[in-house]
């Protein structure tokens, strides 16, 4: 057996010991937090519109789907749920949605406690990839299908025939006009002007709605009575929501005459017209072309804008994730990897995981080795400061406080062999001040042909690839047997082979625990 499949072969066993360790303080967390919740009170959190706590998903197999989710989510936010497929964000949806029970944790909405609530009892409308439109009904049936059978809280009203005789009044002459000119109107006009009418029917049932003298009570107040949505409110709220939405023209048509962003809207509009206090959306986007991607990514951002609705956003796609968020959550195989500002999360990221998947192209990741208060990458040298002299120190210290803490509460002699050894690689970093690291720096950050004291040392390098993309190059070379991407403005034209001088910037670097791989600054 060679020395690299030998080193391989290690990596992998170490990984999945890792992997071990981690489901096993998972499944401890879980059983912890079960045993806590059946003690303590269903308390609802202060602050937090939807609230998750401890949030496990377990399914019949023993496939350990969600581990220990939690989130608090202000009224109005836009959250944005991100990571590779499988990772857990969609069963996450579901169970807030009610359409897959909680194994374990605590679910709040709107100060209630929801972990028992029916789906239609949460509050809650949910958007699906497959738009799961009827294809045998029309657009405004598709939208009123949620909305039939509903009971509302409404005032007591009688019956005003003055207000009726002049809602009537006010249609009966575009009615008649619109008879006329469809008798008249040739095969290929006859269409709208039927679509016409039918909503000029609807805006008529939408207006009559609202007649009626309130009730009293015996404090003057209106008496409010709880009753089934009428066709009338069915209709207004539809047509405030299709004109919204831009599709009141398609009303009157079957999902199977739309385009793919038209069925969006209308997906949308079924969760909307149900007045929701939280919008699911299961990666509603990933069905569309690119261009059409990019227009209905403004447009629901300027939607969340208007209705300043509370939205949870499904995706795999980190760019919406980072054009839409108010904040994202970053996941990766079942656990919550980084909650932060689409800033915050690419500009620090907690781990060696969101480094790479958030931002496009990757960040750049070489294997280094930090002794004293400098860094060497191969031969190359790069002194540090003193503040992150400073945070490496910190990091290593903390990390070895944290071990001393787990150590008394773990059960298994295989979990304290894993922390001993753990605890013994950071003693001996501490010691002898050499620290194995991951070093990471984003594509634009490596800066062409600069110098100066915001940078270190420029190098010269072989470009293999340059890729023009319109005001800048993305530029391939090797460094230390890899291959590393730049990105750099389009300054001048930057050959395939071409020899160029590049340097790292400064605030520019990163680096990560080998082993755990989090970030130390």
């Amino acid at each position: 057996m060679s020395k690299q499949t030998r080193q391989e072969l290690s990596k992998l066993y170490t990984q999945e010991r890792k992997e071990r360790k981690r489901k096993d303080q998972a499944f401890r967390q879980m059983e912890k937090q079960e045993k806590a919740a059946k003690k303590a009170p269903h308390l609802a959190p202060n602050g937090s519109f939807l609230c998750c706590r401890g949030i496990h998903k377990v399914y019949s197999n023993r496939v350990h789907a969600v581990y220990d989710f939690n989130l608090d989510v202000k009224e109005g936010e836009f959250i944005v749920l991100v990571g590779p497929s499988g990772c857990g964000k969609s069963t996450t949806l579901r169970m807030i949605a009610g359409l897959e029970d909680i194994s374990q944790g605590e679910l709040w909405i709107d100060g209630k406690y929801a972990n028992g609530l029916e789906p239609k009892q949460r509050g809650v409308a949910m958007v699906f990839q497959s738009y799961a439109l009827y294809p045998h009904l029309s657009v405004y049936e598709n939208l009123a299908f949620g909305l039939r059978g509903t009971k509302i809280e409404a005032p007591e009203k009688t019956p005003d025939p003055e207000e009726e005789s002049r809602v009537e009044k006010e249609f009966s002459e575009e009615e008649k006009r619109l008879k006329e000119a469809i008798s008249s109107a040739s095969k290929e006009e006859k269409p709208a002007l039927l679509c016409q009418r039918k909503i000029l029917h609807w805006k008529k049932k939408a207006a009559l709605s609202k007649t009626g003298k309130p009730i009293l009570g015996e404090s003057g107040a209106p008496l409010i009575k709880r009753r089934k949505i009428s066709s009338g409110e069915i209709a207004e709220r539809i047509l405030k929501t299709a004109s919204s939405l831009q599709i009141e023209d398609y009303l009157t048509r079957k999902p199977t005459q739309l385009s793919g962003g038209q069925c969006q809207r209308v997906a949308l509009g079924r969760a909307m017209v149900r007045n929701a206090k939280v919008f699911l959306l299961d990666e509603p986007l990933s069905n569309l072309d690119a261009k059409l991607r990019v227009q209905m990514r403004s447009e629901l951002v300027q939607l969340h804008e208007k209705l300043g609705t509370t939205m949870l956003y499904v995706t795999h796609d980190q760019t919406e994730a980072m054009t839409m968020a108010d904040r994202i959550v970053v996941m990766k195989d079942g656990l919550v990897q980084q909650i932060g500002t689409p800033m915050e999360v690419y500009q620090t990221p907690k781990n060696v995981f969101v480094a790479t998947f958030i931002g496009s192209p990757n960040m750049n990741l070489l294997q280094g080795t930090v002794k004293g208060s400098t860094l060497f990458l191969g031969e190359k040298e790069y002194p540090l400061d003193e503040e992150e002299k400073n945070s490496l120190h910190s990091f290593y210290e903390g990390k070895k406080s944290q071990i001393a803490s787990a150590l008394p509460e773990m059960e298994k002699e295989e979990e304290k062999n894993l922390l001993l050894e753990e605890k013994s690689r950071i003693e001996k970093a501490l010691s002898e001040g050499v620290y194995p690291v991951y070093f990471g720096i984003r594509p634009e950050d490596i800066l062409l042909e600069e110098e100066g004291e915001d940078c270190f040392p420029k190098m010269e390098i072989t470009c293999q690839v340059s890729e023009l993309l319109g005001a800048e190059y993305y530029l391939h070379f090797p460094f230390l047997n890899q291959e590393m991407i730049a990105k750099v403005p389009n300054k001048r034209a930057i050959a395939h082979g071409e020899k160029i001088g590049v340097s790292f910037k400064k605030k520019g670097i990163h680096l990560f625990d080998i082993d755990t791989e989090e970030r130390i600054f």
